[in-house]
């Protein structure tokens, strides 16, 4: 006997694309998008939903998360204020129905084990779908962990090339080389992060012969140079290796310029940005030092309204909050001495409404937030078309946004376990007011409804 009713029916909802937006109801059942049309045409359903004169979306792909749960015993101190629950019900609250968690976890996933042990860790928890990154760095067997840790299963392969702790040193040039090499080998997809580690070990030297222990020593440390010749030589490798890549958290447009150049000749390149580069200047680490302290650091309002420029001409690829939260105490306790203050920000609960909010104000279009935060990520990270798009046989992860209310962001409110923003006070105009994964409703009108395990690992298509 064949099922007589669908799970829910969104009708009348302003649907958008990449390229287009149109009027339309969709029927979801059993997690998949079945059917789009009029809604007279729609099949009845358990569940009605009136979506008329709310934009509806693809849900949005955090591929740039950094939760960092201690998942399994180690020594290392945890580093950052999350877990699995907090960040996917944060993620819900965005509008994010797919988080990419980065490999430098407790304990770092630079192995295939490691990894299939982490997914079962998350499948228990998380209220939205998921995907895992995984890493490799200095001084390990290329050859024999990379294919491994691969073929388990991760969206993309992550290093650093400058420091970033002592457990994850700066990959130099020519062991980059060697790693980028054998990941052409088995088809992978690495992700870089790109600032130059000797021009910052020279830099940190002047400074601390100076003494200085100031806001404006962080910007100092790393001016955009740093960053510019790394994108260059990162791309260069990329290049020359014949991999497939992406570079990260870039926050010059002199870097995104030459990626896209790079792309355009037909490299398998791509860029993201994060949603502090479009909202937070220089000025703002001057006056709150460690409460925006972030690598490579905020810019200066030119280079921040000529990046807004480039990704509303398409040529930035993906948005990322390169969410690494701490707590209000680990910032304050370091606010006299920016070195020791930790890098980062809680960013993964705000990132879809500061997307919406520039459409809002207008210097961004709400085609382009689907491109960049669902469809793009989607395609790059070889979940598409199963996430990223609204069409029939795709995963029913949509959000609906009201494009008219606002929303003060304020600390106590937050999901996210650090328990405070960047953005505390600021109103942003354009919410999501329901996210569905896979059909289910997990947040509806600022509300938590859904509940741990519903997300899913996703799994890289075959041959991405």
């Amino acid at each position: 006997m064949s099922k007589q009713l669908v799970d829910v029916v969104l009708e009348n909802g302003r649907i958008f694309t990449p390229e287009t937006d149109y009027v339309a109801s969709i029927a979801i059942d059993d997690g998949k998008i079945v059917s789009i049309g009029q809604a007279s045409n729609m099949p009845k359903a358990e569940r009605r939903v009136n979506a008329r004169g709310k934009m509806v979306l693809p849900g949005a792909i955090d591929a740039h998360v950094h939760v960092g749960q201690p998942w399994e015993g180690t020594d290392r101190p945890v580093y950052y204020a999350e877990d699995v629950e907090s960040a996917t019900m944060a993620a819900a609250m965005a509008g994010t129905t797919t988080i990419c968690d980065m490999p430098d976890s407790m304990p770092l996933v630079t192995k295939g084990s490691v990894f299939k042990r982490k997914v079962q860790f998350w499948s228990k928890r998380a209220y939205v779908d998921f995907a895992l990154h995984g890493g490799f760095v200095p001084n390990t067997d290329f050859e024999s962990l990379i294919p491994e840790l691969w073929k388990a299963g991760p969206t993309a392969l992550k290093t650093f090339m400058c420091f970033s702790e002592d457990i994850w040193p700066a990959m130099h040039d020519g062991e980059l080389f060697d790693a980028l090499s054998v990941i052409r080998k088995v088809n992978g997809f690495a992700i870089l992060h790109a600032e130059n580690d000797h021009m910052l070990t020279h830099n940190k030297k002047k400074l601390d012969k100076e003494g200085r222990k100031d806001f404006k020593s962080h910007l100092e440390w790393r001016p955009p140079i740093v960053e510019y010749e790394a994108d260059r030589r990162a791309t260069f490798l990329l290049r020359v290796t014949g991999t497939r890549g992406l570079i990260v958290h870039t926050s010059v447009p002199e870097g995104v310029h030459d990626i896209a150049h790079a792309r355009a000749s037909g490299q398998p390149v791509y860029v993201e940005t994060c949603q502090h580069y479009l909202y937070l200047t220089d000025k703002d680490v001057e006056r709150r030092g460690p409460w925006v302290k972030c690598s490579p650091p905020l810019r200066d309002k030119g280079r921040v309204l000529v990046l807004r420029r480039q990704l509303a001409a398409g040529l930035i690829d993906t948005i990322g909050s390169d969410h690494s939260p701490f707590t209000a105490h680990e910032v304050e306790k370091f606010e006299s001495n920016m070195w020791k203050a930790e890098a980062g920000m809680p960013e993964l609960e705000t990132g879809t409404p500061l997307l919406l909010n520039g459409a809002s104000e207008g210097w961004l279009s709400l085609n382009r937030v689907v491109s960049c935060a669902s469809e793009n990520p989607a395609r790059i990270y070889g979940l598409y078309p199963r996430k990223g798009t609204i069409r029939v046989g795709s995963d029913g992860d949509i959000i609906v946004v009201d494009m008219k209310r606002k929303w003060r962001v304020k600390d106590g409110d937050l999901r996210m376990k650090s328990g405070w923003s960047p953005y505390s006070g600021k109103i942003l105009k354009g919410i999501p007011t329901m996210t569905l994964v896979r059909g289910t409703s997990v947040m509806e009108d600022r509300e938590i409804v859904g509940h741990e395990g519903h997300g899913q690992f996703q799994v890289r298509n075959p041959l991405s």
